[in-house]
């Protein structure tokens, strides 16, 4: 009665090494400072310093970065202002611009996206 030896159990969430998690900044949210994630994110809002993503990075039509960035691939309809360096793809989408320069493996702009700084791509 009051000696009972039950245990509580948290449960788990169920994770494999190679499941694709992802980090949402919504609109609204301003993020000051350092930010390194090895996971993917996703950003409609607005991040003020320094970024590195192992992964994916897809920014929507009112994310912004003004700082240098780092990611894997890059899918953008947002606005950077800082140097990029992509390991693989960047995808420069809709109205998207970047201010600084572009270092990637590949590069794709589609009509109205914007970019003004040097170029390395290959």
């Amino acid at each position: 009665m009051f000696g009972s030896n039950k245990k509580t159990v948290k449960p788990e969430l169920p994770q494999s090494p190679d499941s694709d998690l992802t980090c949402n900044i919504v609109s609204g949210t301003v993020i000051e400072g350092k930010m390194t994630t090895s996971e993917n994110i996703r950003l409609d809002g607005k991040i003020v310093g320094e970024v590195s993503c192992n992964k994916k990075m897809v920014m929507g039509e009112t994310g912004s970065i003004n700082g240098n960035m780092k990611a894997h691939n890059l899918f953008t309809k947002g606005k950077i202002v800082g140097d990029v360096n992509v390991g693989e793809v960047i995808h420069l989408m809709g109205d998207a611009f970047v201010k600084g320069n572009i270092h990637a493996k590949k590069l794709l702009v589609e009509e109205g996206a914007k970019y003004d700084g040097e170029c390395k791509i290959g």
